[in-house]
């Protein structure tokens, strides 16, 4: 998720692509004959993989074809989420993680990052279990300070 989104927008609406062989996917791309690649850095590679694609239409029109039915195949919804639809019929922890160990013990408040988030977590009744969890670590001057930050109210001490 997330690696070179615009080529994935591409593939999708059938449409060619020219790009360097900067990630594993662009390499697979290129690799499949789905995709023209060029040197990164190099302006008269990219300009001869344009006059090739210009001229030869079929080649053209067959690159972007495999890549869309790459993409149908490959990057699927049903693919994708297969491993994680799996672990959801019997969820366990990774098997790294001691729920016993101290270190792997989460807070007892998450850490919201915008308004909304804020607003569910006081419909939820969390912030007041948040705040009293700051108050608990108010000794700390990293604390009062995020505190402060944040805008939550020092207790009196």
């Amino acid at each position: 998720m997330g690696t070179r989104s615009r080529l994935l927008e591409w593939m999708r609406a059938g449409l060619p692509i020219a790009t360097t062989e900067l990630c594993e996917f662009s390499v697979a791309l290129a690799r499949g004959a789905m995709a023209y690649s060029f040197a990164m850095g190099d302006p008269a590679s990219l300009a001869a993989i344009l006059v090739q694609a210009a001229r030869h239409t079929e080649d053209r029109r067959e690159r972007a074809r495999k890549a869309s039915a790459f993409l149908d195949t490959e990057y699927s919804n049903e693919r994708l989420l297969a491993p994680l639809l799996r672990w959801a019929e019997n969820p366990t922890h990774a098997p790294d993680i001691d729920p016993g160990a101290a270190h792997c013990r989460t807070a007892p408040f998450p850490h919201p990052d915008n308004a909304l988030a804020l607003e569910q977590m006081e419909s939820l009744g969390v912030g007041e279990r948040r705040r009293a969890a700051l108050a608990r670590l108010q000794g700390s001057r990293l604390v009062r300070w995020i505190m402060k930050w944040k805008g939550y109210e020092l207790e009196q001490t």
